[in-house]
C-alpha cells in the first residue's frame, strides 16, 4: 500500500517481542520469528489470544501486515472511551472474508453486536498481506491487500484508546504495525486526503497549498 503522511502515533516492526506498553492477554503462545510476531492460540475457540497496545487518536490510519498460517481468523478490536462511555468495534479477517462490526458498548447486552459491512476475500495460507484501517469521523475504510470495504457508525468517531490484535486458531503472524493521526482539515477536506499527503480537491472546499 502507498505510504501514509500524518503524525506518527505508533511504529512497531514486531521483529521481536515488544516490551511495555505492549502486553499479551488470553491463552496463546507468542514468539518472534521470520520477521514477525506469531501466536499459536491455545484457548477456547470463541476467546482469542491477544496482543494489545494503548493508543490515543481520533481520526487516522492503522497499518499492519497479517499472515494467516493455519489460524481460523484474526480480529483487530479497537477500544474507545469518552468519559464513562466505553466500547469497541472490530475488523475480522479470515482467508475468505473481511467483516466490520460494532461490539456491545458498556451497559449493553452481549447480543448488542451490530454487523456493519462484509466483503469476500481470497487469501493464501502462509502469505503476508497488508491491512489498512482508515478512520475519518464516523466512517471507516478497511483495505486487505486489494479488497476494500467501508462502513459508518457513530462509535467510529469516538476517541480510540487501545488496539487488540486477536488470533483465533493456530497460527497467525503480525508485523510492521503503525498508526498515524490525521486532523480533518477545517475547510472540510477528507481525512484520507490528509493521510495520503495528496492535495485536496478545491471542489471539496479546501484550497490547494
Amino acid at each position: 500500500l502507498p505510504p501514509l503522511a500524518g503524525e506518527p502515533v505508533l511504529a512497531e516492526p514486531l521483529a521481536k517481542m515488544p516490551g511495555k506498553p505492549w502486553a499479551t492477554a488470553g491463552k496463546g503462545q507468542w514468539s518472534a520469528r521470520d520477521g514477525g510476531v506469531w501466536c499459536a492460540h491455545q484457548g477456547p475457540e470463541n476467546a482469542g489470544a491477544a496482543l494489545t497496545v494503548p493508543v490515543a487518536f481520533n481520526d487516522g490510519a492503522i497499518d499492519y501486515e497479517l499472515n494467516l498460517n493455519g489460524a481460523d481468523r484474526h480480529s483487530l478490536r479497537v477500544e474507545w472511551a469518552d468519559g464513562e462511555r466505553r466500547g469497541s468495534f472490530r475488523i475480522v479477517v479470515s482467508r475468505s472474508q473481511v467483516e466490520i462490526a460494532k461490539n456491545p458498548s458498556k451497559g449493553e447486552g452481549a447480543d448488542a453486536v451490530e454487523p456493519l459491512a462484509r466483503k469476500a476475500l481470497k487469501l493464501e495460507k502462509g502469505r503476508w498481506y497488508p491491512v489498512r484501517v482508515t478512520l475519518n469521523g464516523g466512517k471507516v475504510t478497511v483495505q486487505v491487500n486489494d479488497a476494500v470495504v467501508t462502513a459508518a457508525h457513530a462509535v467510529l468517531a469516538e476517541p480510540k484508546i487501545q488496539l487488540n490484535f486477536l488470533v483465533f486458531g493456530s497460527s497467525a503472524g503480525l508485523r510492521n504495525v503503525s498508526v498515524r493521526h490525521a486532523d480533518v482539515p477545517p475547510c472540510g477536506g477528507l481525512g484520507e486526503t490528509a493521510l495520503t499527503g495528496q492535495r485536496a480537491d478545491p471542489g471539496q472546499g479546501c484550497p490547494r497549498s
